[in-house]
């Protein structure tokens, strides 16, 4: 009690607590504002990788394209030189002594 007979000390108590749980809600409001942001910054470097993802699988497709023509190229030219007995002439060259 103070002077004037007032209790004082316990309205300064309630003043805390009414103040600390004041406070709570703003605490607990920053730090769901952290982890939306947190969140909001993965999901925008996860988009970005996906893009780049996309753009590395496209540019491999289109190298797969080519190789794949170029293997059929090889192939028909194959087929061909067997067809002309070309490819048997190559086979009976002589082997050099040391095989």
């Amino acid at each position: 009690m103070n002077a004037s007979g007032d209790d004082t000390s316990r309205n300064d108590t309630s003043g805390n607590e009414n103040s600390a749980s004041e406070s709570r809600p703003v605490r607990e409001n920053q730090i769901i504002e952290d982890r939306l942001v947190e969140l909001e910054s993965k999901l925008a470097y996860q988009e970005d990788l996906l893009e780049t993802l996309n753009d590395i699988i496209a540019k491999q497709q289109s190298v797969m394209d080519i190789m794949v023509l170029r293997l059929d190229k090889v192939e028909e030219y194959l087929k061909s030189a067997l067809a002309n007995n070309q490819l048997s002439e190559m086979g009976t060259e002589e082997l050099p002594p040391h095989y």
